[in-house]
């Protein structure tokens, strides 16, 4: 008798607890649907990964317990926040001609201005060779840190280093035509415009890095920052990639907003989550988006460099233009 107590006290002291995840995570879930209403409730879509694992968690543990009315309710929670987040494991819908190689890798990494440990992102860069690199938060300190990569692998460069975390540096191995410093908006924070050509193809490149919306004021002007992107694409010649941290991850009702004015696509698209902050990442605030005729070949998130967030390489094929149709004669 005393172990089938015992066995009753611990049912009822988890079903507790569960009970306890799964209304906090509905009430954050809640606040999900207002998000657009006011910057603090914007802040709660972000965490759409960990409300998933709490709907998991629970519909598991409430179906151990048998409690099936509470596991039905969890399950509602957990196909919610799937809608999220199961459609980036399918890839684009988009024809991938066989054996296409990459003609583009791009390497995008915050790399945390006070980070311990440079040499690992030094030694990253090396490992993995990318024709560019997009870093945030490059302080001076970086500049000598990076001059050796740049002397022996990316004689074009451009760098904005900054005392603050919103210094910034692109680094490109393949020709360039031209790199710019923009500064849009109201904010100081600077944007590295590259322009190059692959394949036949006029290409600009924005090194990206809006603030984060720890207070509503610095929402504002991240969201203003981003509003830029939509203009600034519309007056491109041709194909556009930006890259960088983004703060604000794909749940959010001002990403979307910024991908319908872009005519974009994250890249990350096919390949899963690929989380990139903090440590361990347990959401995605990194991008790099891309005009919609470059094909994503291959995209992973990378290794512990020292920073805060994890870099994100992408293998990309830009196509050729095609080839105009014939006019009929008359």
């Amino acid at each position: 008798m005393e172990d089938s107590g015992n066995t009753r006290t611990w049912r009822e002291v988890v079903f507790t607890w569960l009970m306890l995840a799964l209304v906090l995570t509905v009430i954050a879930t809640l606040c999900t649907f207002a998000a657009a209403l006011h910057p603090t409730l914007e802040l709660s879509v972000h965490f759409k990964v960990a409300y998933w694992w709490a709907g998991l968690l629970c519909t598991v543990g409430f179906c151990v317990l048998k409690r099936w009315v509470w596991a039905g309710l969890a399950l509602v929670l957990l196909t919610i926040h799937s809608v999220g987040i199961l459609p980036w494991y399918i890839p684009r819908d988009v024809e991938v001609p066989a054996n296409l190689s990459p003609n583009l890798t791009i390497l995008c990494a915050n790399v945390l201005s006070t980070n311990k440990s440079p040499e690992k992102v030094i030694s990253y860069i090396r490992d993995i060779q990318p024709d560019l690199v997009l870093l945030q938060e490059v302080s001076p300190e970086w500049v000598t840190l990076l001059q050796p990569l740049i002397d022996s692998d990316y004689p074009y460069s451009k760098l904005e280093p900054q005392s603050d975390n919103f210094g910034m540096a692109t680094l490109s191995r393949v020709p360039v035509s031209s790199m710019h410093i923009l500064a849009p908006v109201s904010s100081a924070i600077p944007v590295i415009e590259t322009k190059l050509e692959i394949n036949g193809r006029a290409l600009s490149v924005l090194n990206f890095h809006p603030l984060p919306p720890g207070r509503p004021a610095m929402a504002d002007l991240r969201n203003e920052q981003l509003d830029y992107l939509g203009p600034y694409i519309t007056e491109q010649s041709d194909l556009s990639i930006v890259a960088g941290d983004f703060n604000v991850t794909p749940w959010s009702p001002n990403y979307d907003s910024m991908l319908e004015e872009t005519g974009l696509y994250n890249t990350r698209k096919g390949f899963g989550m690929l989380l990139t902050w903090p440590k361990p990442p347990i959401i995605p605030i990194d991008h790099i988006l891309a005009s919609p005729a470059i094909i994503t070949l291959d995209m992973q998130a990378g290794p512990n460099v020292g920073s805060d967030h994890r870099p994100l390489v992408v293998e990309l094929y830009i196509p050729p233009k095609a080839e105009p149709s014939p006019t009929p004669e008359d």
